[in-house]
């Protein structure tokens, strides 16, 4: 199976939310919430005097500011030529067969084999095949790609089975169906 697309700026940030749903990165980013949920009422208590000025709560001021810069930072670090770089990589051409999963761009036409992919996820946005789970490095495409989600839903399903006959685990449904498989919302 075979499927042409271009990536976007889009593209790349639906993957960067996922990564970011990652227990490896979400627990950091709850403990990190609840230390500074936590700071606030103590910063609050200690500042309540009948003397108490604007500089008294700068400090809660600030870091409520730090914390939004720190998103809007992201987003812009995560989008920020990418364009340039998306277009210079031109047409992506994925093809799956039971040899392995085809990535061809005009950077690269490298074939991977279904033992080095370790795991193939989806949401609502995109299929991902992903090569290292460590920094969560994976081939992205988009569902857009697809005619409809049927098509999505049979090339999903031809890729799991595809994987897990590379990985020599018994098949969960028919070939090419999404049965035994996550379902979009």
């Amino acid at each position: 199976m075979e499927i042409r697309f271009f990536l976007t700026g889009q593209d790349v940030w639906n993957f960067q939310k996922n990564s970011l749903l990652r227990p490896r990165v979400l627990l950091p980013m709850i403990l990190l919430l609840v230390c500074i949920i936590g700071i606030i009422p103590i910063l609050l208590i200690i500042q309540t005097s009948p003397t108490n000025t604007i500089f008294d709560i700068a400090p809660i001021v600030f870091l409520l500011i730090f914390i939004c810069l720190i998103v809007v930072r992201l987003r812009r670090r995560m989008t920020s030529g990418m364009a340039r770089r998306l277009a210079a990589q031109g047409e992506h051409t994925i093809t799956i067969s039971p040899e392995g999963f085809r990535h061809t761009n005009n950077l690269s036409n490298s074939l991977i084999s279904w033992q080095a992919i370790k795991e193939i996820k989806a949401d609502a946005h995109n299929l991902y095949f992903i090569v290292d789970n460590n920094v969560l490095m994976a081939h992205v495409i988009p569902r857009r790609a697809f005619v409809g989600p049927q098509d999505a839903d049979a090339f999903l399903g031809w890729a799991k089975s595809y994987w897990a006959y590379g990985h020599g685990r018994p098949q969960t449904g028919t070939p090419g169906s999404p049965t035994g498989y996550e379902q979009w919302g």
